[in-house]
C-alpha cells in the first residue's frame, strides 16, 4: 500500500508524497509537476497543476502496483474537491461522520468536509485509472467571483460561502458527455510552457463550470432541466 499524508491541501503535494515514499524522480515545468510510473511502481504518468486563484488538480492516467491511500489534513479549512473517473475508480471517505462512496467510470463528484474532520481518497491497484481530483481554496478562488455566487442553487451558495468548513456536503452524478471530452483534451495535450498552461487551466475552470451548472439542472423542477 502506498499510504501518503498530506500537510496542504495541493496537488503537487501527492506527487511530491508518492515521489518520496517511492523514490521515483518528478519532472517540474513551471506550474506543472509530473510523475512518470516505473515498473516497481505502476505504468503511466501523474502530472499535477498549480492553477491561478487557488486551484489544483492531479490527472492520474495509470496502473498501479499497490494501493494509493491519500490522507487528507484534518488541521485545515477544507477545499471544494471535484472527482472525475475516466477509467478505473476513485473510492472517497468523508470520516468522522461515515460518509463513503466509489465513483466508476462517467461517474464524478463535487464534496468538501467539515474542519477538523479527515477524508481519504483511494485509488485501486491493479486497475487501469484515469482520473481527474480538482481541489479549490474557497476563501482565495471565490473572493474573486463574490457576486456571482447569489446566482447559484441555495446548495451550491452554501458551500462556496462556507469558507471556515462548518458543513459537509457531497454530490455524486454521472457526468456529461462534454465533461468526458474536456478530460480527454486535458489528457491528450501536447502544448508545452505558456500555450499548455493557459490551455490546461481554460480546461478545467471549463470543467468546473459544467460540474456546477450539472448541478444546477439537477437541482431544478423536471420540466425545466436540461
Amino acid at each position: 500500500m502506498m499510504n501518503i499524508q498530506l500537510e496542504q491541501y495541493r496537488a503537487h503535494h501527492i506527487i511530491e508524497n508518492i515521489s518520496e515514499l517511492t523514490g521515483l524522480d518528478t519532472e517540474a515545468d513551471c506550474l506543472e509537476l509530473a510523475m512518470p510510473l516505473e515498473e516497481t511502481v505502476g505504468n503511466g504518468r501523474m502530472i499535477s497543476f498549480k492553477l491561478s486563484n487557488g486551484i489544483s488538480f492531479l490527472m492520474v492516467n495509470a496502473s498501479l502496483e499497490e494501493e494509493l491511500v491519500i490522507n487528507m489534513p484534518s488541521s485545515l479549512f477544507q477545499p471544494i474537491i471535484f472527482n472525475y473517473v475516466l477509467k478505473g475508480s476513485i473510492e472517497h471517505k468523508l470520516l468522522n461522520d461515515d460518509i463513503q462512496y466509489t465513483l466508476a467510470p462517467l461517474q464524478s463528484s463535487i464534496s468538501t468536509n467539515k474542519y477538523k474532520a479527515e477524508q481519504r481518497l483511494i485509488l485501486a491497484k491493479k486497475v487501469e485509472h484515469s482520473v481527474v481530483i480538482v481541489m479549490i481554496n474557497r476563501e482565495k478562488y471565490f473572493d474573486k467571483v463574490d457576486c456571482y455566487i447569489k446566482d447559484m442553487p441555495p446548495k451550491m451558495q452554501d458551500i462556496f460561502n462556507d469558507k471556515k468548513s462548518e458543513n459537509k456536503f457531497l454530490y455524486e452524478a454521472n457526468y456529461s458527455a462534454r465533461i468526458s471530452d474536456l478530460i480527454n483534451e486535458v489528457k491528450n495535450d501536447l502544448n508545452k510552457d505558456i500555450v499548455r498552461s493557459t490551455f490546461i487551466e481554460g480546461k478545467i475552470l471549463e470543467l468546473i463550470s459544467y460540474s456546477i451548472r450539472q448541478f444546477r439542472d439537477d437541482n431544478e423542477e423536471e420540466k425545466k432541466q436540461i
